[in-house]
């Protein structure tokens, strides 16, 4: 919320043809016009310095695992923990948060604390393919997966099992997920479909497929200098390790 780019460009679409072009906006008239909005409530220059201090403390979490497998804005995801160390960083949040007037957030009998991290759960078998993109087994066998767009539980249930299906090109099934996305449906005026469904101008509901994607692949090796490599397509299981 507080990084936003404060002359955003506008994309107008000819929705027969799905082409689009982009209207730049430049100039003081429109930085003007922006400022002027009462859902700008920061500087765009406190999202910067939020952003650098949530990164410097994302990195002293991955610090407290002997392996850093996979992070985002909210996960962290690594081999062998360092409980102490995770305690460490967690006492450091709450201590912050309490000399600057804040406290904990009580939620369901819960005490929640802004930064404090809490143990997601212990896998056998992990794999991921980027940013918010992962596959993992629990140790009762279970696979869950995080794909931005993609349901999780029907999601999980297209790999069939196989954390090796979690690769790029692979398709998420949009009738199995039940993933939707908008149809516009244009007419002259009312027509039947060929499932005897009556239509007009419309914007409809339909399944919609997800394909999975990355950038580059790799692999662990103990010769590698795992200070040196990109973790960004990694697979472990309970026989690795």
């Amino acid at each position: 919320m507080t990084v936003q780019k404060i002359l955003r460009d506008d994309f107008i679409e000819d929705y027969e043809t799905g082409e689009f072009q982009t209207v730049l906006k430049r100039g003081e008239d429109y930085f003007q016009q922006a400022v002027s909005k009462k859902s700008l409530f920061l500087n765009y220059a406190i999202g910067v310095y939020v952003t650098a201090y949530a990164q410097r403390d994302l990195f002293i979490l991955g610090e407290c695992f002997d392996t850093w497998l996979y992070s985002d804005t909210d996960s962290c995801y690594g081999m062998r923990p360092d409980l102490d160390k995770i305690e460490q960083y967690n006492s450091m949040c709450r201590e912050i948060l309490t000399e600057r007037g804040y406290a904990g957030v009580e939620h369901n009998n819960k005490i929640y604390w802004l930064g404090v991290a809490e143990l997601d759960g212990t896998y056998k078998e992990f794999i991921t393919q980027g940013a918010k993109r992962y596959a993992l087994r629990d140790m009762d066998g279970n696979v869950k997966i995080t794909v931005a767009g993609v349901p999780k539980k029907n999601g999980a249930l297209c790999l069939e099992n196989d954390l090796n299906n979690f690769k790029s090109g692979f398709i998420f099934d949009g009738t199995r997920t039940g993933k939707l996305t908008h149809f516009y449906q244009y007419s002259d005026g009312i027509y039947q479909n060929e499932y005897g469904d009556w239509y007009a101008d419309s914007i409809n509901l339909v399944p919609c497929d997800y394909l999975l994607a990355t950038t580059i692949e790799q692999r662990i090796n103990e010769e590698w200098d795992m200070e040196e490599i990109m973790l960004d397509n990694l697979v472990y299981d309970d026989e690795i390790l």
